[in-house]
């Protein structure tokens, strides 16, 4: 089993994520931090295999953490989950050797293909025989090839700029359950389109759905985007 700390500064996106986690075969949140405080005294006492982080902390940089723990010469990997996006911070990850980088807000079926890739690549340097070149592909190329090469398409109806753009109006009624009509008014979009695409998102394990009973007629279905 990876034990597996999360550094997140947000509680709601920090209880997402350790869902999100626990609910894939053979890892386990072991803490949560929102600082980096909290996260050394964690990686001390726990000995995590992953850190999942943010590096855009509460007036802390991320990067300092990652910086100090490679000072330590502990044997911990990295995952960035992140909104950050300049060049600069990617090159400075690339060379801290963090295995891989998702962009928020983050959908569970892409930390699921990171953390298969990272089992994956972990199991097969455990093999007693490796040649060379295999050392190497596993090393260098697992993460790139789940997370790029092994990308299921979309559904039939499902656009991926559309998907963006909901996933970005829906991050801001985030919480809180509402019907088709009502994201509907949120993002513009038709009661088909936006059905389709709401029940898709239910499908990712990115909104929760239920039935609402009234006094009269069908229950009402209505949706709440989890981050």
């Amino acid at each position: 089993m990876k034990r597996v700390l999360l550094l997140e500064p947000d509680s709601r996106v920090a209880q997402l994520q350790k869902r999100f986690v626990d609910d894939i075969q053979g890892f386990e949140t072991v803490a949560i931090a929102e600082t980096m405080h909290e996260a050394k005294t964690s990686v001390e006492i726990l000995e995590p295999d992953l850190v999942i982080m943010d590096v855009k902390l509460q007036q802390e940089d991320g990067i300092q953490f990652i910086n100090w723990v490679r000072a330590q010469a502990l044997d911990i990997d990295f995952i960035v989950v992140s909104a950050a996006q300049s060049a600069d911070c990617v090159k400075a990850l690339i060379r801290l050797g963090v295995m891989d980088f998702i962009l928020k807000p983050m959908p569970f079926s892409r930390l699921q293909k990171s953390l298969q890739a990272y089992k994956q690549r972990d199991t097969g340097l455990q093999r007693a025989q490796l040649d060379q070149q295999e050392y190497f592909d596993l090393v260098f190329h697992s993460i790139a090839v789940c997370a790029e090469g092994n990308v299921l398409p979309l559904p039939k109806g499902i656009d991926e700029m559309t998907l963006q753009s909901v996933r970005q109006a829906l991050t801001q009624h985030s919480d809180t359950f509402y019907n088709v009509d009502e994201f509907g008014s949120f993002t513009g979009l038709s009661r088909t389109t936006m059905r389709r695409y709401l029940d898709y998102l239910v499908e990712l394990k990115e909104m929760d759905v239920k039935n609402i009973h009234g006094s009269i007629g069908r229950p009402e279905r209505k949706y709440c985007f989890k981050v």
